[in-house]
Order: structure tokens, then sequence, then C-alpha cells
């Protein structure tokens, strides 16, 4: 109902009462001469044919703008699709990572490992926990921690420290020397005193 007197208000605005105007513009139209009339039919055409054209090209503009948004979408969305498929990978290398640390450090005591490389290299080693600020990345400390032993030696050669630190770097057992300090010669050209951090890499939460 509201639509139907909306549409009698426009028709009334627009074409007058009793279509008035539209008998104007009739009776104006055929009271000009044939030439004026031609000219007016040819205008009015002219005036239309533009009009189609404008319409014509607004509409294809629309379905040019439209195919560009759709190529963007689909270029933003096989970017994300790849970033998500790139994370998924880094993440899967993540967990396999913490599993392989996990695994290696099953039966393993750092103390006993340096133990065994002592007595190898007869050497007199002296060891202690020590406690200090995680050097971890922020974003690994959820998944790891890392237990550090400082170790002194008194007496050691030149190449049994070279053989003893490539022990620990190459044990496979996720060790690392983070601290090391080389003191003067002991008793003798060759000898040296000795301290450094081993730092063991364990996974899961530190007891």
């Amino acid at each position: 109902m509201k639509l139907k007197n909306l549409q009698e208000r426009f028709s009334h605005l627009l074409l007058g009462p009793n279509y008035e105007r539209i008998d104007y513009i009739v009776d104006s139209f055929l009271k000009l001469s044939i030439r004026d009339r031609n000219i007016t039919i040819i205008s009015s055409v002219g005036v239309i044919f533009i009009l189609f054209v404008l319409f014509i090209y607004n509409y294809f503009s629309s379905l040019s703008g439209l195919e560009h948004d759709l190529v963007s979408s689909h270029s933003y969305l096989h970017k994300i699709m790849k970033l998500k498929s790139k994370y998924k990978t880094l993440d899967d290398e993540y967990k396999t990572f913490v599993d392989q640390v996990a695994s290696a450090k099953m039966n393993f005591n750092l103390k006993s490992f340096l133990n065994t490389i002592e007595q190898e290299k007869n050497l007199n080693l002296m060891f202690e926990d020590i406690r200090e600020p995680s050097s971890l990345p922020s974003t690994m400390r959820e998944d790891f921690y890392e237990k550090v032993v400082e170790v002194k030696c008194n007496k050691i050669s030149i190449m049994t420290l070279v053989d003893f630190l490539r022990r620990i770097e190459a044990s496979g057992k996720y060790l690392r020397i983070n601290m090391i300090e080389i003191d003067k010669t002991y008793r003798g050209e060759g000898y040296f005193r000795i301290k450094l951090n081993v730092a063991s890499l364990h996974a899961g939460q530190q007891s």
C-alpha cells in the first residue's frame, strides 16, 4: 500500500496531475515546424545515444574493476595459503626438533658424560651446577630449558683442550660452550688453567 502511494506521488511530481506535463510537451512539439521537429528528434536521439554510450562505458568499467578486485583477492588468497603452508612446515619442523632433543636426553647426564671424557683424557676436572638467566630466545622458553655446569681444570694441554671441546660440540646431545676462560701457563710451557660453562639443552619445563 505504501509502495503504491509512493509511485502515485512520484508520477504526480514528474508528470503532473492528469499527465498535464506530457500533454504540454506533446502540444509544444506539434506546434513546431517540420524543420524544428526534425532537429528536436535528432537532438533527442543524440542525447539518448550519448547516455547509452555512457551507460555501456560505466558498465564495462565496473566489470573491469570487479575483475581487478577478483584477481587481487585471488592473489591475496594465494599468498595467505602459501604462508599458512609455510607456517605448518615450520611448525612441524619445530615439533620434530622438540622430539629430537627429548629423545637425545633420555637417560643422559651431563656430569657423567664429562666424567667419561675426564677418565679417557686422564684429566682432573671440577664440576659445579650453576644457575644463570636463560640465554634461549623467548619463543623457545615454553618448550626448552638449559642446565649449565661449570667445568674447571688446573692443568690441560692445548691439544687435549681442543679435543675436549670437540667432543662436547660433536656429542649429538645438544651441548654447547657458552663461556670459556684460559688462564696462564701452569708449571711448564703448553699447559693451561681453564674454566668453561657447558650448557645442555632439554625439552620441557625445568623442575
